[in-house]
C-alpha cells in the first residue's frame, strides 16, 4: 500500500498528518502503550484492539455513527475521503507524529462506518526482543547453502 500524500480532509497539512489529536488518537495511544497491533473502530461496536491476536474492549460504551464519522473523516486524506463516498471504502496512511504511523481501512457497514487501523513499526524489532531461540539466531548466522 502506498502512502497517499493528499492532506487529510478535516487538516490543512500537507503530509497525510492529522494536525488534531483526537478520539481516534486516544484510542490508538492506549492501544500501542498496551502493545496492540490493531484498533478495530466500528460504529456500533466499543472500541477494540487487537492483542496477541484476541480483541480485547478498549471499553464497555459502543461507539456512535456520528463519533466514528467526525473522527474517520478528520484522519482522511482527501482522496481517501472520495474514494470512501464512491465505493464504501479506503485504504491510507496514518501518523502522530512521534508516535508511529497506521496503515488504515475505513469501510461501510449496516451500523454506519467503521475502521480498522493496524500500527507499522517505525523499527524492526530484535531477535532478543521477539523471544527467538539460539537455533534461530544462529540460522541467520549463516553465509551460504542450506541450513
Amino acid at each position: 500500500m502506498s502512502s497517499d500524500p493528499t492532506p487529510p480532509a478535516g487538516t490543512a497539512t500537507t503530509t497525510g498528518t492529522a494536525a488534531t489529536a483526537g478520539t481516534g488518537s486516544t484510542f490508538l495511544r492506549d492501544g500501542l502503550a498496551r502493545n496492540g497491533s490493531d484498533l478495530h473502530f466500528v460504529a456500533g461496536d466499543p472500541p477494540r484492539i487487537r492483542l496477541f491476536g484476541e480483541l480485547q474492549s478498549l471499553r464497555e460504551e459502543p461507539l456512535g455513527q456520528d463519533e466514528v464519522r467526525a473522527t474517520l473523516t478528520e484522519i482522511m486524506t482527501r482522496r481517501a475521503l472520495q474514494r470512501f463516498e464512491e465505493q464504501d471504502g479506503a485504504d491510507f496512511a496514518y501518523t502522530i507524529p512521534g508516535v508511529s504511523r497506521f496503515r488504515v481501512n475505513v469501510f461501510r457497514h449496516i451500523g454506519g462506518m467503521g475502521a480498522v487501523l493496524r500500527a507499522i513499526p517505525s523499527r524492526a524489532l530484535t531477535l532478543e526482543q521477539l523471544n527467538m531461540p539460539e537455533s534461530v539466531r544462529s540460522l541467520c548466522r549463516t553465509n551460504n547453502g542450506t541450513a
